[in-house]
């Protein structure tokens, strides 16, 4: 098996899962009415707001970016209207002046 194949079976996994929770939390609000819905919903979004920033920290911290050590380019050619770049380490910023 490929990885894009093995890849493939949990991410379907996920979106199934997915679909069937929000299928299932829309029959739920449907038959709770509007009010407690609503009441639901803001007690779910807060937590899957805290998740979210949760998940976002753990990643930051687990790739941090990646120092700034200068800049250099390799492999650039410049014509009259064409301007090739193959590779840029650090900052770049095109322009006149």
């Amino acid at each position: 098996m490929t990885m894009v194949g093995s890849r493939r079976v949990p991410v379907l996994a996920a979106v199934a899962v997915g679909g069937v929770v929000l299928v299932g939390l829309g029959v739920f609000f449907a038959r709770e009415g509007l009010q407690t819905a609503s009441a639901w919903a803001g007690v779910l979004s807060f937590f899957l707001g805290v998740i979210a920033l949760g998940v976002t920290v753990w990643l930051a911290l687990r790739h941090p970016p990646a120092g700034r050590d200068g800049q250099s380019i390799s492999g650039s050619s410049a014509g009259r209207d064409i301007n090739q770049i193959e590779s840029v380490d650090g900052d770049f910023t095109t322009g006149i002046g």
